[in-house]
């Protein structure tokens, strides 16, 4: 019997190189001080990688694929896991989710996790089932499409419901902002693991499980899914009928934070590309696995050259990316720009940002014609986004160049500060100009740039957590960001390692019951805030070791200018100001960034202590 309950008890080790899986305990220590998820694998990659030096794309590089204790138990939104490696894309912590089935069937397959180092000699792919699991060739796979893959593997495996989780030909081409892909639409996209994957020539994983997780107090849980569910359902009328694009009238319209022409102007009328546009094309939505709210919309599109049957629709980030920042209102053609990103296995936010940045760049005259050919880089022209999007996955041409992501681009054209990203990750589709908070948000997360590692702006919006004092503020305000940030992050890293999809807004108090009656823990919910800092400062400790320091936690110079004109008229964040609280209130060291030792210790983090601060005080 597991040492806590709830867990299935063991975790998948692949070493490609050698053609071994096997299947080992779990950490107990590890599950105990981390839950799961991106937490697990934070402690379990901080222990195995030598990171300083290493190439994410070298054999030595691994990629942890894990769920949490709520997967597959019944709680609603459980069905996502985390993948995370070295970032092929900015060479620190890479980390994403995905939400469908797969994370859901792996438990279910009796597995936490997965744990996949080494690189295969020949296209291969991961088949799982409740007994063993092998590796078998997939040269017939490579080169083909994520939809085509999945329908190819459940063909030959004779069994539609077998989940698959692969890599497209942006993987396979080491695109850097590759995604992996699930569920013919569900992506991990951010930070590269599908680049990672493609140089570990992995195309695919296959599960197939019939186990259940065994609860501590099955009784008690069902009470509280119960009333999760109840909570939830709420929500299900609305964001099931409008999608995550449901407030992108609002945040273009009332707060001017959907950014548009690169970050470079305020406005556009947004009316031909929104939520009630896309109804007109809506013809089902998609469920995650025990989901009560349904956010994905499926589209059927005949015309203007575009032709789409019952695919994944666009959500909020990929009409941002693709439409606003880009200047286009075909709505067609950005439902288009999203299913080509789906088959290739690419992440639609840096994608939409290397395409308006090379927009941007054209515009000062900075492209060679060598490397532009006939192409016109022009914001608004729609066409061009689909076939930037061909060339940066097979890497021609100027694709090439932008397959590398903006940052690598930028230094090598010479126009490093038209490049938006920090750490080297580009910017999602939310002005820090508009929401001050976003800028420290942005400025300290692990992975860089990300919305989702401390959603500021769903706060000052109206969403509170009256438990950890995080509660909404005035947007422009400097004032207690720092605080807010350091609460609502760790918040956010305890949903990646539970696995709990964000768009469950569920108190901490029910989260902290479902997890103690699924594992017998006693868990309060300040005890579970402490989990997710501990993860967070352990993603913080990977990236010192990878070379960052204080001096990274920053934001592209035109993201600190004041436009003009709109609500956010001359109005800027002050970062530093935002980052001292938030240094003092998360234990960092306010000269070099680093979490102090007393913090470390705090948290259990001892071996930590001893590598970032090797004198003997």
């Amino acid at each position: 019997m597991s040492p806590i309950a709830g867990y299935m008890g063991e975790f998948l080790f692949v070493d490609l190189t050698k053609e071994i899986a096997q299947r080992k305990p779990l950490n107990w220590d590890y599950a105990r001080d981390f839950i799961g998820g991106a937490g697990y694998s934070s402690q379990l990659l901080y222990d195995r990688l030598s990171v300083e030096n290493l190439d994410p794309f070298h054999p030595l590089n691994e990629v942890a694929l894990f769920t949490g204790p709520l997967t597959a138990t019944g709680a609603p939104c459980t069905g996502r896991h985390a993948i995370c490696t070295k970032s092929a894309l900015t060479g620190i912590w890479g980390e994403s989710t995905g939400g469908g089935y797969f994370g859901a069937e792996l438990r279910q397959a009796g597995l936490d996790g997965i744990l996949i180092t080494g690189a295969a000699k020949s296209p291969a792919v991961l088949q799982i089932t409740d007994d063993e699991a092998t590796l078998a060739s997939a040269d017939h796979l490579w080169g083909k499409d994520t939809f085509t893959t999945e329908e190819l593997i459940k063909k030959d495996a004779g069994d539609p419901k077998i989940r698959v989780l692969s890599i497209g030909p942006g993987g396979e081409n080491r695109v850097r902002f590759a995604a992996v892909m699930n569920d013919e639409g569900r992506a991990s996209a951010r930070a590269g693991a599908g680049a990672v994957l493609g140089a570990k020539q992995l195309k695919a994983i296959t599960v197939r499980g019939s186990q259940k997780p065994e609860l501590a107090d099955p009784d008690k849980f069902r009470e509280h899914v119960k009333t999760a569910f109840q909570l939830l359902e709420g929500l299900a009328p609305f964001l099931g009928a409008n999608g995550t694009l449901y407030g992108a009238d609002m945040l273009m319209n009332l707060f001017h934070n959907m950014p548009v022409r690169y970050f470079s102007e305020h406005f556009m009328d947004i009316s031909r590309i929104n939520a009630t546009a896309l109804k007109h094309y809506r013809t089902g939505q998609f469920r995650c696995h025990v989901c009560p709210i349904g956010c994905g919309p499926i589209v059927t599109i005949d015309e203007a050259g575009i032709k789409l049957d019952s695919v994944a629709g666009p959500e909020y980030e990929t009409v941002a990316a693709f439409g606003s920042l880009c200047q286009v209102d075909n709505l067609p053609l950005l439902c288009q720009a999203n299913h080509l990103c789906n088959l290739y296995g690419l992440d639609t936010i840096s994608c939409g940002n290397v395409i308006a940045f090379s927009f941007a760049v054209q515009h000062v005259g900075k492209l060679s014609k060598e490397l532009t050919g006939s192409l016109a880089l022009e914001f608004g022209n729609g066409e061009t986004i689909l076939e930037l999007i061909e060339m940066i996955t097979y890497r021609k041409g100027l694709g090439d160049l932008l397959a590398e992501g903006v940052r690598r681009a930028g230094d090598t054209i010479g126009v490093p500060d038209l490049a938006l990203h920090v750490k080297g990750l580009e910017i999602p589709m939310h002005d820090p100009r508009a929401f001050f908070g976003l800028a420290t948000t942005y400025a300290v997360a692990p992975i860089g740039a990300s919305h989702m590692q401390g959603d500021i702006h769903t706060v000052e919006m109206g969403v509170e957590i009256p438990e950890y004092e995080i509660e909404p503020g005035d947007r422009h305000s400097d004032e207690n960001k720092g605080l807010t940030i350091a609460r609502l992050r760790n918040w956010r890293a305890l949903f990646n390692s539970l696995t709990l999809c964000q768009l469950a807004l569920l108190e901490p108090p029910l989260v902290t019951e479902l997890y103690n009656a699924a594992t017998g823990r006693t868990l309060t919910p300040l005890q579970m805030l402490e989990i997710g800092e501990r993860s967070m400062t352990l993603k913080r400790a990977f990236n010192i070791r990878c070379g960052i320091t204080k001096s990274d936690d920053c934001l592209p110079k035109s993201l600190r200018e004041p436009f003009l004109s709109g609500s956010n008229e001359g109005k800027v964040p002050n970062l530093e100001l935002q980052l001292q609280q938030f240094y003092e209130t998360s234990g960092w060291d306010s000269k070099t960034g680093k979490p102090t030792r007393e913090r470390l210790k705090k948290l259990g983090l001892n071996d930590v202590a001893k590598d970032l601060w090797s004198d003997p005080k």
